[in-house]
C-alpha cells in the first residue's frame, strides 16, 4: 500500500489568521503603541523565528520579548484561536485525488493542544480521507517525524509539507514543499530545492511521478 505523510499546518490549513490574531493580543498586553504587524508572517517565510521578528523588525525592547513571546505560545493553541483555521482550497479535492490513486493518507501536526486540533479536524470533510492522525509536541516535532518515516521506509511513498522539518533526505522519498505557509519561494531557492504554491501543481506531480513509478 502507498502511503503519503502530509504536515498540516500551512500545507493543508492555513493558520495566518490565528497567528496575526494572537500576535496581536500579545503586543497589546505589553505594549502601549499600535504596532503594525503586516509583514509578520512574510518576514517569518524567509526562515525567521517570532523572537527575530520582534527584536529585528519590531525593535521591542529585550525587556519585553520574552514576555511576549510566552504569551503568545500560551495563547497560540487555544481552542477559540485554533477555530479561526481554515482549510485550503484545494485540501479536500488534494487527499480526495491521494485515497482515489490507492494511497494511505496519514498527517501530522506540531501541536500541544491534541483534544483542539482533533476537533478542528473532525469538524471537516476531509476527516473521513485520513487514515491515521500524528500529533507531536513542538519540540519533537522535526525529530519524531523523520523518525516515524524512516522507521516506515518502504511504505511511505511521498512527504508534502512546508517546512525544513517536514523534508526526508532518501532516496526513497519523494519530498514536495510548499511555499504558500510557514516558508517563501526564497526559502526554497535559497536551500536548492524545488517549491509549490498549491496543491493542485503538487497533484499534477504525483500523476507524473505515478506514470513512471514512484521512487
Amino acid at each position: 500500500m502507498k502511503k503519503a505523510f502530509i504536515d498540516l499546518d500551512g500545507t493543508l490549513i492555513d493558520s495566518k489568521a490565528r497567528h496575526i490574531s494572537v500576535l496581536h493580543k500579545a503586543l497589546r498586553k505589553y505594549c502601549s503603541n499600535n504596532l503594525c504587524i503586516d509583514d509578520f508572517l512574510r518576514y517569518k517565510a524567509d526562515g525567521y523565528s517570532t523572537k527575530d521578528y520582534l527584536e529585528k523588525k519590531l525593535q521591542i525592547d529585550s525587556t519585553l520579548i520574552e514576555k511576549i513571546f510566552l504569551k503568545w505560545v500560551e495563547m497560540i493553541e487555544l481552542d477559540e484561536e485554533i477555530m479561526k483555521d481554515v482549510w485550503y482550497d484545494d485540501a479536500l479535492d488534494f487527499l480526495t485525488f491521494l485515497k482515489t490513486n490507492g494511497f494511505q493518507v496519514i498527517i501530522v501536526s506540531a501541536r500541544k493542544n491534541r483534544e483542539g486540533v482533533l476537533k478542528f479536524i473532525e469538524k471537516s470533510k476531509v476527516n473521513r480521507l485520513l487514515d491515521e492522525i500524528m500529533i507531536v509536541s513542538p519540540i519533537e516535532a522535526k525529530t519524531k517525524k523523520k523518525e516515524y518515516i524512516l522507521h516506515n521506509l518502504g511504505d511511505i511513498n511521498i512527504v508534502i509539507g512546508d517546512t525544513e522539518a517536514d523534508c526526508v533526505e532518501d532516496t526513497k522519498i519523494t519530498n514536495f514543499m510548499l511555499n504558500r505557509g510557514f516558508r517563501s519561494k526564497n526559502y526554497w531557492e535559497n536551500k536548492k530545492m524545488k517549491s509549490y504554491n498549491s496543491l493542485r501543481n503538487v497533484m499534477h506531480e504525483i500523476e507524473k511521478e505515478e506514470r513512471n513509478g514512484l521512487r
